[in-house]
């Protein structure tokens, strides 16, 4: 069964991303769809997201740096600023 999940998460997908087409994984796919909708203020993706942020950075911890490209660099601050926008923002409605 993992090896099944594995196969199928590889496989590439075309996706439109700022107007340009990419070739990606189904995993970068569902990935950037769940941030996408965390970051506009789905607070289940949120939920679903913050935990594999979590989780990621333990087990990078003894890892080196990623290295991204510029592109991929912008697009992660980007990601980023609105995700911690929309905490911002869920932050202050919870104390209203």
């Amino acid at each position: 069964m993992a090896a099944v999940v594995r196969r199928t998460l590889e496989e590439k997908v075309i996706i439109n991303e700022n107007g340009i087409r990419k070739t990606v994984t189904k995993l970068e796919a569902a990935i950037k769809q769940l941030a996408n909708k965390a970051v506009s203020g789905d607070l289940n993706a949120m939920r679903q997201l913050l935990p594999v942020l979590a989780i990621l950075e333990d087990s990078s911890a003894d890892l080196p740096p990623a290295r991204l490209d510029h592109d991929d660099q912008k697009v992660m601050e980007r990601v980023l600023a609105r995700l911690a926008e929309s905490l911002d923002g869920v932050k202050n409605d919870e104390h209203e």
